[in-house]
């Protein structure tokens, strides 16, 4: 999954209103409002006497009235619903007034009603249609600064009060992607997955064809492919990584998620040519990772493509020639083919590595039978029921200085080649720890006490070493 990055908007400068007239509606818009010079409509509006007025009013509660000075907050809120009022009534007395509903989203919006704000805009944008650019910037001057106060707030981990500022600013536009997007990171954030992909398919249809906003879509389109992966909404994934290769054809990363819904889809043909395509690449320009290797090596061996899948654990261990889990696969890998030369050799240094885990000698076993050695078989499963503790690693974590290490004694049912018992003993077990080259850089031992057979006994400790 992608980490989730924000998406920042311009700071907006906010002029302080007392609290009476804050109590009136947003405070953050009504702040972006309180200053500034009245600007008459730009685009030609029908209205009547009434929406005359209305506009009167509007220009007064902004620059004051003529010879006199701009009103106070108290006298300046009056002053608006007196024009909201006369907006009504045109709108009363005509229902298709195009400037009734026009002063009446300027009115709602400088006494900070969004909803009431964004209602009016969109009446009189359908009545108006050559004033929606106009009603456009209106809304925008709005929902800047409750962006902004919401941007300001996820970064102090307010993460509450920046949601309510997203879904103000949603309430009275939705043109542009920013509030959307990161609206999705914060209930990503919180693992609600529906709620995230929501946003992000929002920001996505917001952002267009704008070439601005191109990066921002890429963005919103990769995270909405990770929220369909995380519901397991993977041909909706799918469909989304396609989107963003289709302008970032190069995004490894991309290309290895896709891959993984393709197959989780029930495309696993094309997940196939995918992780084929990467994995040639990656191995000719150097960039794959032993990890990236290995989980190819994992998705061919489950499509039965087994000489592939071989391939890419030889791979894997060409950068890390100790790399347990791989040589594990690798083993396996030559036991679907029943490649028994190959299987005695990989088991082999797999026991090298874990004398005492019992998987690692039934491999062996197996590579023997596969060879028709008859005589190394029947040793090998000699030497295999004889084994009184059974030792498995269940987890391995280097670090940069050491490694921590657990694993499971487990005691088992030991005989002799004629079936008589073996006593189980305590051991006193060594463990090395080697560096790439491997060269040992650290041991521990373990004193592991005789176990009946099922009894189990925990190792954990860390070693110290680079």
């Amino acid at each position: 999954m992608r980490t989730f990055g924000f998406i920042g908007v311009a700071a907006v400068a906010l002029v302080a209103l007392p609290l009476a007239a804050q109590l009136e509606g947003n405070p953050v818009v009504m702040k972006r409002f309180a200053g500034g010079r009245y600007l008459s409509p730009l685009c030609p509006l029908k209205g009547d006497f009434r929406t005359s007025s209305a506009g009167t009013y509007l220009k007064t509660s902004i620059e004051g009235a003529e010879g006199g000075g701009r009103p106070d907050d108290e006298k300046r809120m009056g002053i608006i619903k007196k024009a909201k009022d006369a907006a009504l009534a045109a709108i009363g007395a005509n229902p298709g007034s195009q400037a009734g509903w026009y002063y009446l989203g300027r009115s709602e919006l400088l006494l900070g009603n969004l909803t009431g704000a964004d209602t009016a805009f969109t009446k009189a944008a359908a009545l108006a249609p050559e004033c929606a650019e106009e009603i456009k910037g209106y809304r925008q001057q709005a929902w800047q600064p409750l962006v902004s106060a919401a941007a300001q707030a996820m970064q102090a981990s307010k993460n509450d009060v920046a949601l309510t500022h997203f879904r103000e600013a949603a309430a009275i536009s939705r043109d542009y992607p920013q509030g959307f997007y990161n609206t999705g990171i914060l209930f990503a954030n919180a693992d609600k997955t529906d709620s995230a992909a929501h946003y992000f398919a929002l920001a996505v249809a917001a952002s267009g064809n704008d070439p601005r906003l191109a990066k921002d879509k890429l963005s919103a389109i990769v995270n909405l492919a990770s929220m369909y992966q995380a519901m397991d909404k993977h041909a909706e994934a799918v469909v989304q990584f396609r989107s963003y290769l289709a302008a970032e054809p190069n995004d490894a990363q991309v290309k290895k998620a896709m891959a993984s819904s393709l197959r989780l889809s029930g495309q696993a043909e094309e997940a196939a040519k995918i992780e084929s395509a990467m994995l040639t690449s990656a191995l000719a320009d150097g960039t794959a990772t032993a990890n990236d290797l290995m989980q190819m090596g994992i998705n061919l061996f489950q499509d039965k493509k087994y000489q592939e899948a071989a391939d890419a654990f030889n791979s894997t261990l060409a950068k890390e020639p100790y790399y347990r889990d791989a040589l594990f696969n690798l083993a396996n890998v030559y036991l679907a083919q029943k490649n028994g030369p190959k299987l005695v050799e990989t088991s082999q240094r797999l026991i090298a590595m874990e004398p005492l885990n019992t998987l690692n000698m039934k491999l062996l076993g197996e590579g023997y039978r596969e060879s028709n050695d008859q005589a190394k078989l029947i040793t090998t499963v000699e030497t295999l029921i004889a084994v009184p503790t059974a030792v498995t690693i269940d987890n391995f974590q280097p670090m940069k200085a050491g490694a921590k290490l657990s694993a499971t004694a487990t005691g088992q049912e030991a005989t002799t080649p004629g079936g008589k018992p073996l006593p189980a003993v305590a051991k006193t077990l060594t463990f090395e720890f080697v560096d790439a080259a491997g060269a040992v850089v650290g041991t521990k031992e373990v004193v592991v006490p005789a176990l009946k057979a099922g009894a189990t006994h925990a190792i954990e400790f860390e070693v110290a070493g680079e």
